[in-house]
């Protein structure tokens, strides 16, 4: 599968983050607004044995993800944050909308 630079995807993680509203996720889901070297997303360059790719997701709150740390990618226009006890910004969720602002 090809990242679509300006699309929406659910990204799940190999580990938990912490995200601007100091909640723990497991994923993210929001636009991808690029793809970037260690250079360009740390400001510094990393030897050969790193990661040397990251993803900038997110229409409000951008973060960046390395690319070794993400799982799954699903392609999709929705994220249902809502269904059973998951609601957006809990920890049952697990999911960060970085496409949202944080309040």
């Amino acid at each position: 599968m090809n990242y679509t630079i300006g699309k929406k995807y659910l990204i799940t993680t190999d580990d938990w983050f912490l995200a601007p509203d100091g909640i723990m996720y497991h994923g993210v889901f929001g636009t991808i607004q690029g793809f970037h070297n260690s250079f360009e997303t740390l400001g510094i360059k990393v030897n050969s044995r790193s990661v040397d790719w990251y993803m900038s997701i997110g229409d409000d709150t951008t973060m960046s993800i390395a690319g070794c740390r993400i799982h799954y990618a699903i392609r999709t226009d929705n994220c249902n944050f809502q269904s059973g006890n998951c609601s957006e910004g809990s920890n049952d969720c697990q999911i960060f909308n970085a496409d949202k602002p944080i309040s």
